[in-house]
């Protein structure tokens, strides 16, 4: 009887532990006109893989509309779409990250260079294989025309 009762508890905590390690993103978002929007995201990282991380990279989808050099502009062109490369900077979008916090501490952030869509952020310390972290972004978004996403 005993047995029985040790397996059950086990098979309700395997599906919370699952659970418990997703990866998880909250957003609260401010209109400041009718193009922009104030964002402050929160999102927690749990890190999946076998090795210890010192770096995190972050899709900053907005800025692929920011100019005529961006890697989404040069491969709409590559389509033969020259809408969006003679387009006015106001139908444009982009991206301003003002603040990254990674577990609390202001952390280093960056665009990587040649991808203004990319952004990596340096760890104060190594994230192992398991654990998880909670980073805090605030940044302005300028949408682009519709007619381009």
């Amino acid at each position: 009887m005993q047995r029985q009762h040790s397996i059950f508890v086990i098979l309700l905590l395997i599906p919370f532990v699952f659970f418990a390690q997703n990866n998880r993103i909250g957003i609260d978002a401010t209109l400041i006109d009718d193009q922009k929007v104030l964002i402050q995201q929160e999102i927690e990282f749990f890190n999946h893989s076998d090795q210890a991380l010192d770096t995190l990279y972050l899709q900053n989808w907005a800025n692929g509309y920011k100019d005529r050099e961006t890697p989404l502009s040069k491969r709409l062109l590559e389509d033969y779409k020259k809408e969006f490369y003679f387009s006015s900077k106001k139908d444009r979008g982009y991206s301003e990250v003002r603040a990254m916090q990674i577990n609390g501490e202001q952390a280093f952030f960056q665009e990587v260079s040649g991808a203004s869509d990319l952004l990596f952020a340096r760890l104060n310390e190594k994230l192992k294989p398991g654990e998880s972290l909670r980073i805090n972004l605030l940044y302005e978004v300028r949408l682009p025309n519709s007619k381009f996403t």
